[in-house]
């Protein structure tokens, strides 16, 4: 019987949107990251945050698609391509994280228009912070071990959704078709949570108004709220009363107090992907 070769690697549409980032990286950002100040090496987890124009990322076709199709998954590969590009031009520890800013105007919305069909799209609003929850954490990466062989795998993860985990171990298949020439009847491997394998990251709800005080725009009447959700180098950099432009995604939410398995009613969320300052409008206090 011949046995199956696992594919290594990433599949062809993923190489070719990481090959795209690489490009995007060294011309935009290489010279930068080559002089790194050694200051950054003083923490790990020192995050630089890098400000991407919506726009120059247009201008390659393969980023342009993944920008349409899933935003979050594109700027996640771009994050893992920009750290690997940067570390090979510098080898002072940091992170980047990629923030893209400067979306057109047909990307403009205001939060009382939002509706369930919005979902998974990206778009820029303009508000003001009405409301600042304490910074938390989550598990973005659950780590899972093996008992039976000892195998060790990561399973991303989702804020505010049960825990995901793997049903059995792939390891231990290969190990007992190798061994009896079929799969086993029964799904083997016995994984259990890894908390010290895990990687967290720390979030932050925040609640948004669609008030901003322009002279060329009413006052939105009745006014809206809702949440949003900032992650990482963002937490602890909003304040109540501030006006600002947030890019985010707009996600789907389960009510207060209830979650997925109790209840089918659900409500808009912002996952928050970067903030912009508003120029020439005053921080009010609450």
């Amino acid at each position: 019987m011949t046995s199956r070769k696992p594919r290594t690697g990433p599949a062809e549409d993923r190489k070719q949107l990481m090959n795209s980032y690489g490009e995007y990286f060294i011309q935009e950002y290489g010279e930068q990251f080559e002089s790194l100040p050694e200051e950054l090496n003083e923490s790990r987890d020192h995050v630089l945050s890098i400000p991407i124009e919506y726009s120059d990322l247009k201008k390659y076709p393969h980023i342009a698609d993944s920008l349409v199709d899933d935003v979050l998954k594109s700027v996640d590969i771009a994050c893992t391509v920009m750290n690997d590009r940067s570390r090979e031009l510098n080898e002072v520890e940091y992170r980047l994280r990629p923030r893209l800013v400067g979306l057109p105007e047909n990307k403009e919305r205001t939060i009382d228009s939002l509706r369930m069909r919005d979902r998974s799209k990206f778009f820029s609003f303009e508000c003001m912070v009405s409301h600042v929850n304490p910074v938390m954490g989550y598990i973005k990466s659950a780590g899972y071990t093996c008992r039976d062989c000892g195998v060790q795998l990561k399973i991303p993860q989702k804020i505010a959704r049960e825990r995901r985990k793997p049903r059995f171990c792939m390891s231990c298949v290969e190990i007992a078709i190798e061994k009896d020439g079929a799969p086993p009847p029964h799904p083997p491997g016995w994984l259990e949570l890894d908390i010290e394998n895990c990687e967290y990251e720390d979030i932050q709800y925040v609640e948004l108004t669609n008030w901003v005080p322009r002279p060329d725009r009413p006052t939105p009447d009745p006014i809206a709220k809702i949440d949003a959700i900032l992650d990482d180098e963002l937490v602890a950099t909003l304040k109540e009363g501030q006006f600002v432009k947030v890019n985010a995604v707009v996600e789907v939410d389960h009510l207060p107090g209830r979650d997925y398995i109790k209840d089918t009613r659900r409500l808009l969320i912002l996952r928050v992907l970067s903030v912009e300052k508003l120029e020439g409008l005053e921080y009010q206090s609450r």
